[in-house]
């Protein structure tokens, strides 16, 4: 069987009308394998100047897979476009987690963010209790 070696002026990205499928996913496998290999090296060495050993450990567990999904051609294609779905999915969900989990935690360390909030309730409660008591208290600093 033809295994799928690409001929002609189109070189590694010629896609056949038999085997299109196919074709197109080892074309976006390989696509993914080398731009992925150029961001890998970046992320690692970010992540492991800022202590974030999950993010190395992803980062290379995920373009291991790739790499493997990409050079084992006995894997079925529907297992290995389900593969590298799964892998996609789950890199970009847990980047977009810690994300998330990051921002939440700089806002609420971030004691200025609260300190308005904090001092308009304040403000609004003691209104609140001069207009109960039926006092002005602008009016009675003047007066004193």
């Amino acid at each position: 069987m033809n295994e799928r070696a690409p001929t002609g002026k189109r070189g590694w990205v010629a896609l056949t009308p038999e085997t299109w499928r196919e074709d197109l996913l080892r074309v976006v496998l390989r696509v993914v394998v080398v731009l992925g290999s150029v961001v890998y090296v970046p992320s690692v060495i970010f992540s492991l100047k800022s202590a974030m050993i999950g993010v190395a450990v992803l980062d290379t567990v995920c373009l291991a897979a790739l790499v493997l999904l990409t050079l084992v051609k006995k894997i079925p294609a529907t297992v290995r476009t389900g593969g590298t779905c799964l892998i996609m999915y789950a890199l970009a969900h847990a980047k977009v987690a810690r994300r998330k989990r990051r921002e939440t935690l700089e806002l609420a360390g971030d004691h200025r963010c609260w300190k308005p909030v904090r001092g308009a309730n304040e403000s609004t409660a003691r209104l609140r209790a001069q207009a109960a008591d039926g006092s002005d208290g602008a009016r009675s600093q003047r007066h004193d």
